[in-house]
C-alpha cells in the first residue's frame, strides 16, 4: 500500500464517518473502543489522523474482561495503552482509559442473566462503554466492526431464523455508537496497517468453532466465496432491502400504537388491546404490537418469533413468556407483567467437585467413575442415572427458551418436551436440567424427569 493508498483507507474511514452524520468539528469529543485488534488498531490510528487537523481530542476505552488466559487479556489492554502513549508521543491528541471487570465478573452475571459468556461479556462491555460516555462527555464513540462482521453478522441471523429488523444486520447508527468502518473490509484494513508498519493483537478465540460467528467465519464463508460469486454484494443490497422494510413497518407500528390508545397506557404496568382492531391488523403488525408491549413492560429475555406465532396462532386463555403475562379476554388482550411471588421457584447450582447436593426435587450424588476416567456419574433421589458428565456443570431448573437436542441432532423446546410427557404445571419447575458449562455453546445434556417420577431425556455424545 503506497501512502496514496493509505489516504485512500483513511478516507473511506472519514467517508463512514460522514454516513454516520459525523461532520469533523473541533467542537467536538469522538471515542474509539479499541481491543488491540487489527480492526480497532485501524481505527485508532486513522481517527487519530483524521482528527489531528481538526484539533480535535481522541479518547479512547479498552475493556479486560478478565476471561482469557491472564498473559492474553492483560497483554491486550498493556498493548492498547502503549499504543495510545506512542501516539501520544507524536503528538496525537489522545489518551486512554482501561475499564477492567473482576475476575469472575463475567461468568456470574452470565449465570444471574441466564446469558452465555459472550452475550454477558458483550453486555458488560457496552454497559462500560455507556459509563464512558457519560463521563468523558463524548459525542461519539466509534466501533470497529467491519464489512466482514456485517456479512458474519447477517449470515448468522439468518440461520437463527431472525425477523426483519434483526436480519438488516449490525446498525451503522445507534445512539451515540457509530461504526466507521462497516463498508471496509478486513483485508483492506490490514493492508493498511501492514503498510503503517503497525502490528496488532489476535484473539485465539476467534479460531473457536464452537462459536456460530466462528464457523460461518472459518466453514462457510469459504465455500461460498469458492463456489457463489458476487455472494457479498448480494447479501448486503438483501440487507439493504430489508432496511427500508423494516423502517415502514416501524412507521406501522408507530400508528397502530397511537390508534389502539396505546402510548397513554404505558404507565399502568400493564396493555388492554381492543381484541377486534388488534385481529384486524396483518399478523405482522399483531406480532410486532405485543412484541413491542412487552419490550415497554421490562421482559428481561429475547423473545422468540415462534412464542408470538403460538399466541396469535391460538387467541384465547394465557400465555406467559418470563415474567409477561398475555390474557385473552371477550373483547380486550391484557399484556402485564407478573410479579413474581418469593413462593416461585428458581434453583441453579453449579456443580464442580464431586458431593451429595441438597435441591428443591430431592437430593444428586455426583461420584467419578473411577480415577482413570474424566466422567462422573449422576445419582437422582439415591437412583442412578445413564448420565455421564464431565465437571463442571449447572444444574437448574426451566427456562423459558431452553432447547434440547434429539436423537437426530436436532432442536426440541423443553416445555414441548413436557408437554409431550402430560408434566402436570406445578412439576415443571421442580424437574432439574443438566446443562454443560466446558464449551461456549453451554448446552442441555439431560433432562433429569426421574427425579418427579417421569422418564430421563439424556443427549447421546
Amino acid at each position: 500500500m503506497t501512502k496514496k493508498s493509505e489516504n485512500h483507507f483513511e478516507n473511506l474511514v472519514e467517508e463512514g464517518l460522514l454516513f454516520c452524520n459525523v461532520f469533523l468539528s473541533s467542537t467536538q469529543t469522538i471515542g474509539a473502543a479499541v481491543s488491540g485488534g487489527a480492526d480497532s488498531v485501524a481505527l485508532l490510528i486513522s481517527l487519530c489522523n483524521l482528527l489531528k487537523p481538526h484539533k480535535i481530542p481522541l479518547k479512547v476505552i479498552t475493556v479486560n474482561h478478565n476471561i482469557r488466559p491472564e498473559a492474553e487479556t492483560s497483554g491486550d489492554a498493556i498493548f492498547v495503552q502503549q499504543l495510545c502513549q506512542h501516539l501520544k508521543g507524536q503528538n496525537y491528541n489522545v489518551e486512554c482509559t482501561l475499564v477492567t471487570l473482576e475476575k469472575g465478573q463475567v461468568e456470574s452475571f452470565a449465570k444471574e442473566k441466564k446469558a452465555g459468556i459472550e452475550d454477558a461479556a458483550r453486555e458488560l462491555r457496552y454497559s462500560a462503554f455507556e459509563k464512558f460516555i457519560r463521563e468523558a462527555k463524548i459525542d461519539f464513540l466509534c466501533l470497529a466492526h467491519n464489512k466482514n462482521d456485517q456479512l458474519e453478522t447477517l449470515l448468522m441471523r439468518f440461520l437463527q431464523g431472525a425477523g426483519t429488523s434483526a436480519a438488516t444486520g449490525i446498525p451503522a447508527v445507534r445512539g451515540k455508537f457509530i461504526r466507521p468502518l462497516l463498508n471496509i473490509s478486513r483485508t483492506e484494513i490490514e493492508s493498511y496497517l501492514t503498510e503503517k508498519n503497525c502490528s496488532w493483537r489476535t484473539d485465539n478465540t476467534n479460531f473457536d468453532t464452537n462459536y456460530l460467528r466462528n464457523r460461518i467465519r472459518h466453514n462457510l464463508i469459504p465455500v461460498l466465496n469458492e463456489n457463489f460469486e458476487g455472494w457479498q454484494s448480494s447479501v448486503l443490497k438483501g440487507a439493504r432491502k430489508l432496511q427500508s422494510e423494516s423502517e415502514i413497518i416501524e412507521k406501522m407500528v408507530n400508528q397502530s400504537f397511537e390508534e389502539l390508545d396505546l402510548p397513554s397506557q404505558e404507565k399502568n404496568g400493564f396493555f388492554e388491546i381492543n381484541h377486534q382492531a388488534l385481529s384486524r391488523k396483518p399478523p405482522v403488525l399483531q406480532q410486532q404490537i405485543l412484541l413491542r408491549c412487552m419490550n415497554l413492560l421490562g421482559c428481561s429475555q429475547r423473545i422468540p418469533y415462534d412464542f408470538l406465532e403460538e399466541v396469535l396462532s391460538c387467541p384465547k386463555g394465557e400465555k406467559q413468556f418470563d415474567d409477561i403475562q398475555i390474557i385473552f379476554k371477550k373483547d380486550v388482550v391484557l399484556v402485564k407483567k407478573v410479579n413474581k411471588s418469593h413462593t416461585d421457584l428458581n434453583f441453579s447450582v453449579i456443580i464442580e467437585e464431586d458431593g451429595i447436593y441438597h435441591l428443591p426435587f430431592g437430593t444428586v450424588e455426583v461420584l467419578k467413575e473411577n480415577e482413570s476416567s474424566s466422567k462422573h456419574s449422576v445419582s437422582v433421589n439415591n437412583k442412578l442415572s445413564e448420565l455421564k458428565v464431565s465437571l463442571p456443570v449447572c444444574i437448574r431448573n426451566l427456562q423459558c427458551d431452553d432447547y434440547i437436542k434429539t436423537a437426530d441432532g436436532k432442536l426440541k423446546k423443553v416445555n414441548k418436551v413436557f408437554s409431550d410427557w402430560h408434566v402436570p404445571s406445578e412439576k415443571k419447575e421442580l424437574i432439574p436440567l443438566i446443562q454443560e458449562l466446558q464449551t461456549s455453546n453451554q448446552e442441555l445434556i439431560c433432562i433429569l424427569g426421574s427425579a418427579v417420577g417421569f422418564k430421563d431425556w439424556v443427549v447421546k455424545n
